[in-house]
């Protein structure tokens, strides 16, 4: 599906701004929607043409019948502390990072 070659799309997505830099950059005409919760059910009750989000292993949108059109970007998630909780709750904060690393029983 070549998305320059309709006049207008509609587009649901909980990354408004992310989206709609996106679609101008391409040079593509879209009206972005906010939408919070399921926004994968958006196409499916007619609501957008297409959406804009977060995969990562396309189960939930094969469950709905959709597909990968574009990649948009990559991106990554961060645990971020500020110093003083990091020195005034190092243990804490150490046993909530044993917990998400790569390979742990809570990750």
């Amino acid at each position: 599906m070549d998305l320059h070659l309709k006049d207008h799309l509609r587009v649901a997505t909980k990354y408004t701004r992310l989206a709609s830099d996106w679609f101008v950059s391409q040079g593509i005409n879209a009206e972005v929607i906010k939408l919070n919760g399921s926004v994968e059910l958006a196409p499916l009750t007619g609501l957008s043409d297409l959406i804009v989000d977060l995969v990562e292993t396309g189960r939930t949108l094969q469950a709905n019948g959709l597909v990968e059109l574009q990649h948009v970007l990559d991106s990554r998630v961060v645990i971020i502390v500020n110093r003083s909780a990091s020195r005034l709750r190092e243990n804490e904060v150490n046993q909530f990072l044993s917990c998400v690393r790569p390979g742990s029983p809570g990750a």
